[in-house]
Parts: structure tokens; C-alpha cells; sequence
């Protein structure tokens, strides 16, 4: 039917007074709204998605507006920021930032340093480009390329000022190298 069954919670006898907070179910839609201050506040619709701040929800939940989660979160799904610029950030000033701006995925820290870490006993940390692993630094500290004798360090155009070293040991094509003439 198109009829609604409706509980209200009125301030007065006229305008929006009359419904100032309501239960509606919606036999055309099949949907309950629960409303406040006279608007629909939270609809549910006929497949069991609920709506805040939305009367037309695409999802479980579906929120329109800012959330406040206060304590632990879980996602046991895949969580999807589905537009550019929109950034995740965490700590009390949000100082650190995940995000994508249309041509470039960054991950930084405002304040403070930003650290890398991996926990895991035996285990590096891995970089790598155009879905290839190209360098790791291994659980000993050592910087390493995946792959021998493949990757260099700066090119003819771009090249490192300085390297600082206890100990230099070169190795180049041929048997002898330009820095100090040994092998």
C-alpha cells in the first residue's frame, strides 16, 4: 500500500512543531525513518541498509556527514577513500597523512619524524616499482638490490654529492677500479 504508519512526538499542534520527532514506516518504500527536530534523521531501508543524514542508503551504512568513532574500529573488509585529496590522518594533531591527488599516492608526517619500521623477526623492508621488488633493507640493516648487478645509484644526470664510509671497497667492470687502483 502507500500508506505510512507513523508515531509522533510533538511540541505543539501546527508546522513542523507537530512532528518535531516521529517513527514513519514507509509501506510504498518499505523503509523506517526515525526523525528529529521534524527532518528525517536515520532511514532504513527494505534491505536492511541504514542512513544517516541520508534517506536513500547504498550501504550497510551509509553516513553523510562527519563521524566520530571514540574508541577501537575494525575492518575485517577492504576500506576505500573513493575520491582524490581526501586524506586519512592520525595523531592528536593529525601529523600524519595518507592520501591520493589524482597523479601521486603520498604518505608523510607534518611534525616530528616519520618512521618505517618492520617488527617482524627476519624479515626486511621492501621497495620496488612498476609491480617489481627492487631494493630491500634486510633485518641486519643492510641496503640491498633484489636482483645482482641490475640497479645503480644516481645516473649521469642525477648524482650523489657525497658517501660516507668507514671502509671503501669498489668493484667495476675490469680488473682494477679508478680510486685507488686495486682490486
Amino acid at each position: 500500500t502507500s500508506n505510512s504508519g507513523n508515531l509522533f512526538f510533538s511540541d505543539g499542534t501546527s508546522g513542523g512543531d507537530e512532528y518535531r520527532g516521529y517513527l514513519q514506516y514507509q509501506h510504498s518504500t518499505n523503509k523506517l525513518a526515525i526523525g528529529t527536530n521534524a527532518t528525517t534523521a536515520i532511514t532504513i531501508d527494505s534491505s536492511g541498509n541504514v542512513g544517516i543524514g541520508t534517506s536513500s542508503p547504498t550501504d550497510k551504512l551509509h553516513v553523510v556527514g562527519t563521524a566520530l568513532f571514540a574508541s577501537n574500529t575494525y575492518v575485517t573488509g577492504n576500506l576505500y577513500v573513493l575520491a582524490d585529496n581526501k586524506k586519512i590522518f592520525a595523531g592528536a594533531s593529525s601529523d600524519v597523512r595518507m592520501y591520493h591527488d589524482g597523479s601521486d599516492s603520498y604518505f608523510d608526517s607534518i611534525t616530528g619524524n616519520l618512521y618505517l619500521y618492520n617488527h617482524a623477526s627476519g624479515k626486511s623492508i621492501i621497495f620496488g616499482t612498476a609491480g617489481s621488488n627492487r631494493w630491500k633493507i634486510s633485518d641486519n640493516g643492510h641496503f640491498l638490490p633484489l636482483t645482482n648487478n641490475s640497479f645503480d645509484i644516481g645516473n649521469s644526470s642525477f648524482r650523489v654529492r657525497n658517501i660516507y664510509t668507514n671502509d671503501l671497497n669498489l668493484s667495476n667492470e675490469g680488473s682494477s677500479n679508478d680510486v685507488d687502483g686495486t682490486w
